[in-house]
């Protein structure tokens, strides 16, 4: 039997036997006698894993961290693919034979595992000849998944995909520094003392790099990047290799009741000196004056010059009611879960926000966005009353505050949504007036640009968003792909929607772009695959549930993806 400290998958050119099964680890394949299945790249190394740790525990973590490293996956992206082999072994949870779920330990492979030392001839169809050719290569998804994708991505120019984390340390900085002279500043995830006060310490980072965004003499990297740090050993240096930031926030939070302390320190990323160092011991009524305190030292380390209007915003109260602040964060934990379940417990905790505070924008934005998401996602019965109330929800935030980015930013998903595509570009304009440093603003407007008429703007934004957040998250290459496919560039939608399904394969969105760009392009057999692995994701998936969630402006690119979509159903 494999254990952990023998790699099978590396030894033995890629052929294990795993109970009765053959499993081909170098193209995603399981054998049994004249049944072959092909597993998707991240759910193949997931097994392989698993394989190398044969009879052995793996906790959720280590394998988050080696199937999709640097990048950032909910805990329902492994819990996808641990069903998806049990699937492809036929493995019951129950009773398994294969794979066994061990309650706060993780998973273990129980099979028999030996090695193979020969991999065996090659499967019909697998030269390389083949694999260079455009006609064929959506062939080969069938029998060998993904793997000329993979090349593809692989040669591909890196804004496409930093596939791995020495790859960013190779390329990202000069990339960055070739787009922008600007300081840059990474506000790593504040350590948290208390596993019950997750939601604070990642809200205070949340709030910091929101802050930080208002000013235009530095550029700080996204949230979504950093977070991919979070609970994990880094080095200043390491930060700045793979960033290209010349500037770090670390820190810790502890709360205890009423009490607060955070140590923060501040590093010139270059020459490892802190800037400045400080340990904070306040009320948590106080928790507003200590996060001006931070972004003060902060903003006087950089010696950059405010506008008027900067400072203005800087000290600009998002709400002076604490309980009503604590509640909102707590909202932005459950929101970002992406998930009906959390979306609705969002909307209880930002209710309870704006009915403590009726003068909280912030959170009556948020507010909105949850009915916005209802409607978008097909969480409601009712789509059109979703979307009226978001609106209601979102004017009334800009009645309350005018210059918050976030309202804007809402503002414009809505009026996405309605169609007016004008008002939406407005918005969202202005959510970018008002946070200059956050590139997740770029992607919604290339958002909207791709479905109101302009694609290719649309992707150039969305390279400069990449190239300003190098640790971008899934929904980058989504708008990507659909951008592509609104040009009719088949081939380019299929290389970026490869990539978002591979960071989220249980992304329905993805999914089903997926199928229209595979029909579009002439390549029936794929997308009838794709739209199986569709309604594995949504057993209740119909045209009827997104006909009111695709806002193209032109019709006839409209009809592409539905049309696209119909036929690869067809059984």
């Amino acid at each position: 039997m494999v254990t952990s400290a023998q790699s099978a998958t590396d030894k033995n050119s890629g052929v294990i036997q795993i109970g009765e099964w053959t499993f081909r680890a170098n193209v995603f394949r399981l054998e049994c006698g004249q049944k072959v299945i092909k597993l998707e790249p991240r759910v193949a190394k997931l097994l392989s894993c698993l394989v190398d740790n044969a009879g052995t525990p793996v906790n959720r973590e280590a394998l988050m961290e080696k199937v999709w490293p640097g990048t950032v996956v909910g805990d329902e992206a492994l819990t996808n693919a641990i069903n998806k082999l049990r699937k492809a072994f036929g493995d019951d949870r129950q009773n398994p034979r294969v794979i066994e779920t061990i309650p706060k330990a993780g998973y273990r492979l129980i099979a028999k595992v030996e090695p193979i030392n020969s991999p065996g001839p090659a499967p019909a169809g697998e030269s390389t000849q083949a694999r260079g050719s455009a006609a064929t290569r959506h062939w080969l998804q069938r029998t060998l998944p993904f793997v000329a994708i993979i090349a593809l991505v692989l040669t591909t120019y890196v804004l496409w995909e930093p596939l791995s984390l020495s790859d960013k340390k190779a390329l990202v900085p000069a990339e960055q520094a070739a787009s922008s002279n600007k300081p840059s500043i990474a506000v790593l995830p504040f350590d948290n003392f208390n596993a019950e006060n997750d939601y604070f310490s990642d809200g205070i980072t949340d709030d910091l790099i929101t802050d930080l965004s208002k000013i235009s003499g530095f550029t700080v990297i996204a949230r979504n990047s950093m977070f991919t740090y979070k609970r994990r050993v880094v080095t200043v240096q390491q930060i700045a290799e793979e960033l290209g930031a010349t500037h770090v926030l670390i820190g810790s939070i502890r709360r205890a009741g009423n009490s607060i302390r955070i140590n923060a320190q501040f590093i010139d990323a270059a020459t490892g000196h802190h800037l400045w160092a400080e340990r904070y011991d306040r009320e948590f009524r106080n928790v507003f004056e200590l996060q001006d305190e931070i972004t003060e030292k902060i903003v006087s380390a950089m010696k950059v010059r405010l506008t008027d209007y900067e400072r203005l915003n800087l000290i600009k109260r998002y709400t002076n009611n604490v309980e009503a602040y604590d509640l909102f964060l707590k909202g932005q934990q459950e929101f970002l879960k992406f998930t009906r379940e959390g979306n609705s417990e969002a909307r209880r905790y930002y209710q309870m926000a704006t009915d403590l505070d009726p003068e909280f924008a912030r959170a009556t934005a948020n507010l909105g966005w949850t009915y916005a998401r209802d409607f978008q996602d097909g969480w409601t019965s009712n789509p059109d009353k979703s979307l009226d109330k978001a609106l209601e929800l979102a004017l009334k935030a800009k009645s309350l505050d005018q210059a918050s980015s976030r309202v804007h930013w809402v503002l414009g998903q809505v009026y996405l949504y309605k169609r007016d595509y004008e008002q939406a570009i407005v918005n969202v304009k202005k959510a970018m007036d008002f946070s200059p440093s956050n590139p997740d603003t770029k992607i919604l407007l290339a958002r909207v640009l791709a479905f109101s008429g302009d694609p290719t703007e649309s992707i150039r934004l969305i390279k400069e968003a990449i190239e300003i957040n190098p640790l971008y998250p899934m929904q980058y290459q989504m708008n990507l792909g659909i951008a592509h496919f609104a040009n009719g560039e088949y081939e380019k939608a299929e290389k970026a929607l490869s990539i978002a399904s591979e960071r989220n394969p249980g992304a329905q969105r993805v999914r089903m772009w997926l199928v229209a760009t595979y029909a579009n392009a002439g390549d029936l057999e794929a997308a009838k695959w794709e739209f199986s692995e569709l309604l594995m994701i949504n057993p209740n998936f119909s045209l009827e549930t997104i006909q009111h969630s695709i806002p193209f402006r032109d019709k006839s690119i409209r009809d592409r993806l539905f049309n696209g979509l119909e036929i690869s159903s067809r059984h």
